[in-house]
């Protein structure tokens, strides 16, 4: 089962698809499959689950101060 657009944002902190995979394929070492039509990244539980990170992921926003 892959995972959702919300469980992908909670993930890597971003909601564009390219800045996603550009994260997974950073911290985990891999590029990850997208989707055709969308370019949504399609992965798995048992994918992320199969590599570990090189940093812990965050759901904190990516705040800069002005």
């Amino acid at each position: 089962m892959t995972l959702t657009e919300e469980e992908l944002v909670d993930l890597t902190g971003y909601k564009i698809p390219s800045k996603q995979a550009e994260w997974i394929e950073k911290y985990f070492g891999f590029k990850p499959p997208r989707k055709r039509f969308t370019g949504a990244v399609s992965i798995t539980k048992e994918q992320l689950n199969s590599k570990k990170p090189d940093v812990a992921p965050t759901s904190e926003p990516k705040w800069k101060v002005a």
